[in-house]
């Protein structure tokens, strides 16, 4: 792929994502009292050979309990130009930062999502590494 298509294969590739978070917005979290409303990004290093449990994990399980917990879910992504193919990015809108602990809190110590956990790891971890930010939008934001 010469420079040309690259640029635009990326262009393409912003000008999806721009559309479809405004096609999204009006399902993220609304503002509450002073602050806005944030956003976790959260990087999965995932162990060699078990992509396709963490991906059916997500899938089947984790996003309805994210669900249930008042954790919206912005996106998921796997890299298809400069970065490593076992590696999970998603993120998470929240109302403010005490959203944010609560929802993780009240998640973590869900019974459901223990046994989830422990069943699809029966055979050893899952995931070798996070990485997480909390990120808030800039003024000019569309993502307000």
């Amino acid at each position: 792929m010469d420079r040309h298509q690259l640029r635009c294969a990326e262009t393409d590739l912003t000008l999806r994502w721009s559309s479809r978070q405004s096609l999204n917005s009006h399902r993220l979290p609304k503002r509450t009292g002073k602050d806005g409303v944030i956003y976790e990004w959260r990087v999965y290093e995932i162990i060699p050979g078990k992509k396709r449990l963490l991906n059916e994990r997500f899938a089947n399980h984790t996003t309805r309990l994210f669900k249930k917990h008042g954790m919206e879910v912005v996106g998921f992504w796997e890299s298809v130009i400069g970065g490593r193919t076992n590696t999970l990015y998603y993120m998470l809108a929240f109302k403010n930062l005490g959203h944010r602990e609560d929802a993780w809190n009240s998640f973590s110590s869900d019974p459901e999502w223990q046994e989830v956990a422990s069943s699809s790891e029966k055979d050893g971890p899952l995931i070798a590494s996070i990485k997480n930010m909390v990120l808030k939008p800039t003024q000019y934001s569309p993502m307000q």
